[in-house]
């Protein structure tokens, strides 16, 4: 084993055992509503995970690293596509009246 490859999982194990912003807002979010509300954002942190799991191991990063003009359009594009986390889709809030 590479000592890279030793260090990604080192790494990854941090991560797994230490909740991200993501965890805490679904955490929140169930406490203040109920788990039955919140299954869909935590359904949605699970894909995103696999996601960037599935193209880390597949070695997408090399390929971005290796394109300047390719890091350039997926940075650019990050700011873009976040958004508040406590609104949904079709401008309602998830706030209580």
């Amino acid at each position: 084993m590479s000592s890279l490859f030793a260090l990604f999982l080192v790494t990854s194990l941090a991560n797994i055992l230490t909740p991200g912003l993501g965890v805490v807002m679904i955490i929140t979010l169930a406490a203040e509503y109920g788990w039955r509300r919140t299954m869909s954002g935590a359904l949605g942190t699970a894909l995103g995970i696999a996601f960037l799991f599935i193209a880390g191991m597949s070695g997408v990063g090399v390929i971005v690293a290796s394109s300047p003009m390719l890091f350039a359009a997926i940075s650019s594009s990050a700011p873009a596509s976040s958004s508040d986390c406590r609104s949904r889709p079709g401008g309602r809030s998830l706030r209580r009246s």
